[in-house]
């Protein structure tokens, strides 16, 4: 049964979770926007490396050997899900995405044989959907940290391509769109295709003259090319993240609107509780009252 004092404790308790929920919107909607300077900022040295390939390309011998590494290369998937929870159905979104994109098709050039896992959260529904991660590599905190899970996954990529030549390496992450939706989407790392080595070298260069460089230009293209996948690793988990802490203040929104929506019933309640009690107090000293004999 309801008292007065049973009433109050939960107000209390509710009041104290709104202000962690409020918190926590605070948190995620500040995040969304250092995510979103993080990859506006990309756009700047993205250039730069593009025009370094525009640059190199045409004096380098590699750019007309196939990229591709024929029927019998092997695909290594990098899937980016979230560390932590209270982001709705983010990882189940990117997870049945990867599955129907990548896992679900027999021929051989589709079949993944390695898979890296960008997130805890994420790999478990990749496990849930009956694909365990060869790796798996945790998210950063914050903007900061950004830079060093890109070397990492990197570095999980350089190790299995010794071992394997010809890997063609896909990301699926998700997106954020306006308001509060995720779209998941895919993006081939490597090989680099022939459409864009060929817009590279049609692409106008913007002065008189290429830049000189002291280094071979059969050293630096590898290099650029590396620069350049991860730079779209580093991009793709800072929009990963965006979009998670997009899905992240949603819920907490509507959290919020309901701890609101059960402040106001349990106040409600409180006062009528309060309002009884004073009420049965006032009958018992008014039976009481009338209850003492009479002095004349």
């Amino acid at each position: 049964m309801e008292t007065v004092e049973s009433l109050a404790a939960r107000l209390d308790t509710t009041e104290e979770i709104g202000d962690i929920v409020r918190v926590m919107k605070t948190l995620a909607s500040v995040s969304i926007r250092q995510f979103e300077k993080a990859c506006d900022a990309l756009e700047i040295y993205q250039r730069t490396v593009e025009l370094g390939l525009q640059a190199v390309l045409p004096r380098s011998e590699q750019r007309g050997a196939n990229p591709i590494g024929g029927a019998d290369a092997k695909r290594v998937l990098i899937f980016v899900g979230s560390d932590r929870g209270l982001c709705g159905n983010f990882n189940e979104i990117i997870a049945r995405f990867a599955k129907e994109t990548y896992f679900s098709r027999t021929e051989k050039p589709n079949t993944v044989s390695r898979l890296l896992a960008v997130g805890q959260r994420g790999a478990l529904s990749l496990a849930t959907l009956g694909q365990d991660p060869d790796r798996l590599v945790d998210l950063p905190g914050t903007v900061g940290g950004l830079a060093g899970v890109a070397r990492r996954v990197l570095l999980v990529l350089d190790d299995w391509r010794k071992n394997e030549t010809g890997l063609v390496v896909d990301i699926c992450h998700n997106r954020r769109l306006e308001g509060a939706k995720v779209i998941p989407c895919g993006q081939r790392l490597l090989p680099t295709t022939r459409d864009e080595i060929d817009a590279l070298l049609a692409a106008p260069w913007p002065s008189r003259g290429l830049p000189f460089s002291r280094m071979p230009a059969d050293e630096l293209l590898p290099a650029l090319l590396r620069e350049q996948v991860y730079l779209r690793i580093y991009w793709a988990i800072a929009e990963s993240l965006a979009s998670e802490h997009g899905l992240r203040l949603a819920a907490m929104q509507a959290a919020e609107r309901n701890i609101n929506e059960t402040l106001d019933a349990l106040a409600t309640r409180h006062r009528s509780k309060r309002q009884e009690a004073i009420t049965s107090e006032l009958l018992d000293i008014v039976a009481g009252y009338e209850a003492m004999p009479q002095q004349e």
